[in-house]
């Protein structure tokens, strides 16, 4: 099978961007300061995100992630 490089992975950043989201909503930014109530709802609600964002792109997946790209 063809592989890219992982840096190419949509999947690879797709995580990452929900990484980023999940520890920002956990912890609050700026003035944006959640209650306790509706810091579990938000994370609830991007846990359903990032799980059908990961469905999604693994069937547009066409190539394994490889260490090189070739």
């Amino acid at each position: 099978m063809e592989q890219k490089a992982f840096y190419k992975s949509k999947t690879l950043w797709f995580n990452v961007l929900a990484i980023v989201t999940l520890v920002a909503s956990y912890f609050g930014f700026g003035e944006f300061a959640l209650d306790d109530e509706t810091k579990e709802t938000v994370m609830t609600i991007i846990g359903g995100v990032i799980a059908a964002g990961n469905a999604g792109l693994r069937f547009t997946t066409k190539k394994a992630v490889g260490t090189e790209d070739k």
